[in-house]
């Protein structure tokens, strides 16, 4: 049970958040009321540099930490599948090698590190971020079928299909 929402946790963060985060919407006023107030916010901040648009209100790119293009965007969000593709064939091979133990941990760790990285060597280099994301899918995609084969050692025959059923009905969490 705890294998399998590590990898869930694990997984949920690298795949589904960085499409959030890359296409978040634009927070744009609905009242001049709230224009106002938005105004007055962020016209105090020291260390603002504002543009109006010819509605008044504010230049939605402020709201955007990055200005990637679609484009980059796009390689951004599929690098994880880059490095998920062939994982899976090399985690059979490696947990025969290691261990399924060693490997889920190692895969584990690695992923959680390289996730935890991502905010400040995204803010380096933008193809640090490609990188980053190549590893998260690398790390992810061979967690799977260790999990598999922890399950095929350590339960018992008659319960492998419902503990795997269990597994993998934490892993979506919508």
């Amino acid at each position: 049970m705890c294998l399998g929402q590590c990898n869930s946790d694990s997984r949920y963060s690298s795949e589904d958040c960085m499409s959030g985060v890359i296409f978040r919407p634009f927070p744009k006023p609905k009242t001049q009321l709230e224009k106002c107030r938005e105004w007055i916010r962020l016209c105090n901040h020291p260390h603002t540099d504002l543009s109006f648009d010819k509605t008044g209100d504010i230049n939605p790119q402020h709201y955007r930490e990055f200005q990637w293009g679609s484009t980059f965007e796009g390689v951004v969000l599929s690098s994880y599948y880059y490095g998920y593709l062939l994982t899976p064939l090399l985690s059979g091979y490696l947990e025969r090698v290691v261990g399924a133990k060693c490997l889920v941990a190692v895969c584990i760790g690695l992923g959680s590190l390289v996730n935890l990285l991502t905010p400040f060597l995204t803010r380096v280099d933008r193809f640090l971020l490609v990188v980053l994301r190549v590893l998260a899918g690398t790390t992810n995609g061979m967690i799977d079928p260790a999990v598999q084969s922890l399950w095929s050692a350590w339960a018992p025959r008659s319960e492998v299909a419902y503990l795997t059923a269990v597994e993998y009905a934490g892993l979506y969490k919508f």
